[in-house]
């Protein structure tokens, strides 16, 4: 976390390979949260 603070770049292809995530952007969980919040 460090390094992130001081603004060196993360390469984090190995996390999402060993995990099996899909990294969205602000954006779309912005939206994706919004929706949620729409619906009753």
């Amino acid at each position: 976390m460090l390094e992130y603070l001081h603004g060196d770049a993360i390469n984090t292809a190995p996390i999402v390979d060993t995990y099996g995530i899909q990294l969205t952007s602000v954006n779309e969980y912005a939206r994706n949260v919004m929706a949620q919040a729409a619906t009753p």
